[in-house]
């Protein structure tokens, strides 16, 4: 089948192979996954090795001819063959649907929202993710909002045990790779943990630092694009945290429903907003480009508590944005204005979600925002 320019400059981009890890880490989510990787596998020798084969299996299915397809097919039959649960096509719909989903959010994060056509047109080639190995037709969802439901319903399921914690240190703090890989694995582990979706709960692996700063902690870097990135929560609550083998792992529960979530600084320059409050709390930042920088968390890596925000003030208004995290935006809309509130602004899309600003009775701005 013949596809577009657009969709070949997808397919081919390299820069997908950095939404692996992640895309790993939620299918291993699946306690069955999990299983078999962790028993089935050489994962804990070379925990590199499921990473190359998933991306070549994605570039082959994507890019190749019918004989590449069929041979890239095969050998993931033959890798297969005797793990409980492999075949099953309620798991392979899964592990196909992490390879889209975290394909598409690595590229938005780095290009930009998607064009609809393009869009629709990855979703569909998507499909053979699946159906070239026991997937039958018809069980991937009908089109991207069908997907969305899909996603949010089997996100609700997924279970994190012995075994992901198992492939999670092996994948993150690999013990055997080459030095130039070993250089890059603290971003990739910072990336990583900023693709896992916030709605779930999820593991990160990180190792204590041995000295907290007064405000700071390492956030994936979101690409703006025309808009703040997304507000992370400060520290999403209720959470626990894990220790196996002296590595730390924390499970975060979701962000609250209408809670205050994050806060936004307007500032006239972001350099110097970033040079006051490092000298003088030792906060620490993520950088967005010359207009925006995230406000790190003091001692939960992945995540801010807000940003300093340095657009024209008809973009970022003239005091402190507070914003609340939404679970349904327009359900928030209708409990806004039916409790006497104005919108002011949206709601409308950055690169992490939808928000939308609100005036109180008393005149306060606020914001609400939400990843969907």
């Amino acid at each position: 089948m013949a596809r577009s320019p657009e969709f070949e400059r997808y397919a081919r981009d390299g820069a997908l192979v950095l939404g692996g890890p992640a895309a790993i880490l939620m299918q291993v989510a699946d306690p069955v996954v999990a299983r078999g990787v962790a028993r089935h596998s050489a994962f804990a020798d070379d925990p590199m090795r499921r990473l190359r084969h998933t991306l070549g299996y994605m570039y082959g299915i994507a890019l190749g001819d019918d004989a590449q397809v069929r041979r890239a097919a095969g050998l993931v039959d033959r890798a297969h063959a005797g793990v409980a649960g492999a075949t099953d096509p309620g798991r392979q719909l899964w592990v196909a649907a992490t390879l889209y989903r975290l394909g598409v959010d690595v590229h938005e994060l780095l290009r930009g929202p998607m064009p609809g056509p393009l869009a629709d047109e990855v979703y569909a080639a998507s499909e053979r993710l699946g159906t070239v190995l026991q997937v039958p037709q018809g069980l991937w969802p009908a089109d991207r909002a069908a997907f969305e439901q899909y996603w949010m319903d089997a996100v609700e399921t997924l279970e994190v045990g012995d075994d992901a914690r198992a492939v999670a240190r092996d994948l993150l703090r690999p013990g055997r790779v080459p030095l130039w890989v070993r250089a890059g694995m603290p971003l990739g582990r910072t990336l990583t943990a900023g693709l896992l979706p916030a709605s779930i709960r999820r593991v990160r692996v990180a190792r204590p630092p041995a000295r907290v700063p007064a405000c700071g902690a390492r956030r994936p870097a979101r690409v703006p694009a025309g808009a703040p990135p997304p507000p992370r929560a400060a520290v999403p609550a209720p959470a626990r945290r894990l220790s196996v083998g002296g590595i730390s792992y924390v499970a975060l529960m979701a962000h609250r429903h209408h809670t205050i979530d994050y806060i936004e600084l307007p500032v006239d320059d972001v350099a110097t907003a970033k040079k006051f409050y490092g000298d003088a709390f030792g906060w620490t930042f993520t950088d967005y480009g010359p207009e925006y920088a995230g406000i790190q968390h003091p001692t939960e890596e992945g995540a801010e508590v807000g940003g300093l925000n340095g657009a024209g003030t008809e973009a970022r208004g003239n005091g402190p944005l507070v914003q609340l995290y939404s679970d349904d935006l327009e359900a928030s809309v209708a409990a806004v204005t039916g409790a006497g509130g104005t919108i002011t602004e949206g709601p409308f899309g950055f690169p992490g979600g939808r928000r939308f600003h609100f005036s109180d009775p008393a005149g306060n701005v606020l914001g609400v925002w939400a990843e969907k």
